[in-house]
């Protein structure tokens, strides 16, 4: 059975989470949108600007949302909803799901500082720094954006900004899948639960419930908040692309109409 140390609430959890502690950093977003209106921006870095606030608003959304997914469910020959267990990791806590025919369902928090220290939650550790680097190097890019629209800084910084706030972004969940298959197979044999080979991925087989005809069906992969973090990569890139599209005679031509 699924992580079967988790299917009665224990002491210091949590029923529901709401984040407070919400980075800095998204305040910054409206305050620098305005600043546009009364800065003559190039055109493509115009782009930049807005591929970057909305890719920060992302990676701020990903600090809290789930990244990964283990999940079971027990199904009988007629197709009957026999048990049903979910499991949603996010950076700092995870939230259990357990369900069985006839039983209450089970649905808490825990964080992972109440639990054993396994390698997986390293991972996550690990994760949400990186995770949150960009919400530094965005606003940094962004500032250095309008200061060069302002002429007061080179457009080289502005570029060298964005490229680093690109690779923080990817770096992230290009870590996260990279080292969690291995810790997490690794903790699901130790708890006899069902294999997790490789990053996503799924299995059928017969069930652990004893009825006659039943089976398994497991998957695990990732979930909203490293989808979120692609996506916001993929803004970035985009955005410094655009950066880039223009000559430096052109721009330098923009700036000076400005």
């Amino acid at each position: 059975m699924w992580y079967s140390f988790l299917t009665a609430p224990m002491g210091g959890m949590s029923a529901s989470r709401v984040p407070t502690d919400v980075p800095m950093a998204t305040f910054l977003c409206p305050l620098i949108f305005s600043q546009t209106r009364t800065v003559k921006v190039p055109g493509n870095w115009k782009v930049s600007i807005i591929c970057a606030i909305v890719a920060m608003a992302l990676v701020a959304v990903a600090q809290f949302g789930p990244w990964y997914n283990v999940s079971a469910v027990h199904e009988g020959s007629d197709g009957e909803l026999l048990a049903e267990l979910s499991i949603d990791y996010r950076l700092g806590d995870l939230t259990h799901l357990w369900g069985q025919r006839e039983v209450t369902y089970e649905h808490y928090t825990v964080a992972y500082s109440e639990l054993p220290s396994w390698d997986t939650l390293g991972v996550f550790a690990t994760t949400q720094v990186l995770a949150a680097l960009p919400l530094l190097f965005i606003p940094l890019m962004l500032a250095a954006i309008l200061l060069c629209a302002r002429g007061k800084l080179d457009r080289r910084i502005a570029l060298g900004l964005g490229v680093l706030a690109v690779v923080f972004t990817v770096l992230s969940p290009a870590y996260f899948a990279l080292a969690l298959p291995g810790p997490m197979e690794e903790e699901a044999n130790l708890l006899g639960s069902p294999p997790v080979q490789g990053f996503w991925g799924s299995d059928v087989g017969a069930s652990s419930t004893g009825v006659a005809g039943a089976e398994e069906r497991d998957s695990w992969g990732p979930e909203g908040g490293w989808y979120l973090m692609i996506i916001a990569f993929m803004l970035l890139l985009a955005g410094t692309i655009a950066s880039l599209g223009l000559g430096k005679e052109e721009r330098d031509s923009e700036l000076q109409e400005g």
